[in-house]
């Protein structure tokens, strides 16, 4: 079976999930480490603020018991409400950060994008021969894709839709250079096309522009 239009088509699709689902996925680790180290911050200083406070009334207290009973009672009362405040803060935190298990989730996510990544580099190998060139068949290649890109959507943990419409996702994410080159190699001519007849030729010719285009902000 050969590498007609359709194949080419189909190869080119299946380059746009790849890259579309590990930039989603990637993005959506480096926000959850974010929110992981936003909450764990959060809940150091409170709970070192109410410690210190804690700590200062005490000593505020000793000082005032014998002078003035009256005085001491009152500004204990006054003083405490801004401490309780800061404890709740921190424990707020604290279970926020346990209930959705931001550190988790963002370890998860990473290791799905560079499944994604896997699969993105396994068709780039093969789009950047050309169709002539390739030695596995349309079918066999397919197939092999199909049951990665599977098994990752079977194991996956699935993004929060409305965040990943509009913060993960990127329409520059779809777009293929594989387009490009095979338009390209529809033009060549018998000598021109040995030049990218070979794997070992796949990083001296063009390439995903990987570090360009990760605009995780």
């Amino acid at each position: 079976m050969k590498w007609t239009d359709y194949e080419n088509e189909t190869l080119i699709h299946n380059h746009k999930v790849s890259k579309v689902f590990k930039k989603k996925y990637k993005r959506a680790s480096e926000f959850h480490n974010a929110l992981y180290r936003l909450f764990g911050i959060l809940t150091v200083l409170s709970s070192t603020i109410s410690t210190t406070l804690i700590w200062s009334l005490d000593l505020q207290q000793d000082e005032l018991y014998y002078s003035n009973t009256t005085y001491s009672i009152i500004d204990h009362n006054f003083n405490i409400i801004p401490i309780k405040l800061i404890v709740f803060l921190s424990a707020f935190t604290a279970s926020i950060q346990n209930f959705y298990k931001f550190q988790d989730n963002s370890n998860n996510y990473l290791i799905t994008s560079n499944l994604y990544s896997n699969i993105k580099g396994k068709i780039e190998a093969v789009g950047n021969i050309h169709p002539e060139y390739r030695t596995i068949t349309p079918s066999d290649f397919f197939k092999k894709i199909q049951d990665k890109l599977d098994h990752i959507s079977d194991n996956r943990i699935d993004l929060n839709t409305y965040i990943s419409k509009y913060y993960y996702s990127r329409d520059i994410d779809s777009i293929s250079y594989l387009e490009t080159k095979h338009e390209k190699f529809k033009g060549l001519q018998d000598l021109e096309k040995l030049k990218f007849s070979k794997t070992l030729n796949i990083r001296n010719i063009d390439t995903e522009e990987e570090e360009s285009d990760e605009d995780i902000a």
